[in-house]
């Protein structure tokens, strides 16, 4: 359960916290954060976070499971290190069925918060947000 059904890879950190239950229930999948300190502890990985009760999990990637072209949403590895992914049907029409928009230092975009610094590549109807440019 840890990296939320497959959808993270590369263990970078485990904490344990037991007290973030109050706040986050059994299980939370954060999402991205890139947070130095947390509960006591210092020096910690940005990452996706996963709680699971009393530990939470700091991974290194999320996986690309959006069923686009994995060459096309990389810019054929223009992109590497996947960091997130967020559904946004509605900049298909401002941004048509592919858009390789570059970097972008935002940390939101149609409703979606915490987002990280990146390279975003469109393909509709998500947004791919890369941590590398090749």
């Amino acid at each position: 359960m840890a990296p939320a059904g497959g959808k993270y890879t590369d263990l970078l950190q485990k904490i344990c916290v037991p007290n973030d239950r109050a706040t986050y229930g059994d299980f939370t999948d954060y999402g991205y954060w890139d947070g130095s300190e947390w509960a006591g502890y210092t020096n910690l990985h940005p990452g996706c976070w996963v709680y699971v009760a009393p530990n939470w999990h700091i991974w290194g990637r999320q996986r690309d499971d959006t069923g686009a072209n994995p060459r096309q949403a990389s810019v054929d590895g223009k992109y590497c290190h996947l960091l997130k992914k967020i559904c946004v049907p509605d900049d298909r029409a401002t941004y048509g069925d592919f858009k390789d928009y570059g970097f972008c230092s935002g940390t939101a975009w149609a409703g979606y918060t915490n987002l990280p610094a990146g390279y975003w590549v469109y393909v509709a109807p998500d947004w791919h947000i890369w941590g590398e440019q090749r």
